[in-house]
């Protein structure tokens, strides 16, 4: 038998996002609603984008929002801070 999936109706367009360890060793997948304002942390509980078992991330680390005007990213004052890959 395989693992228990669980998902989330969500009422908005949604697009696939990666986050990937600093030293590029995998990472993990995310499906996220355009448009909506999403907090990236390792806290379970107040980040909707929880990255698990990360000693690089804070527990509220940044804010990411994908719309029609492309993507904003605002760290929230983590202490590794924040870095975009583009390509």
């Amino acid at each position: 038998m395989g693992p228990t999936v669980y998902t989330e109706f969500m009422p908005y367009p949604t697009t696939r996002i990666m986050v990937l360890r600093p030293d590029g060793s995998g990472g993990w997948a995310f499906e996220v609603a355009l448009g909506v304002e999403h907090k990236i942390g390792g806290d379970a509980t107040t980040a909707s984008i929880h990255i698990p078992d990360s000693t690089n991330i804070s527990p509220e680390h940044a804010l990411l929002t994908i719309g029609t005007e492309g993507i904003k990213v605002r760290d929230l004052d983590s202490k590794a801070g924040t870095f975009i890959m583009d390509g």
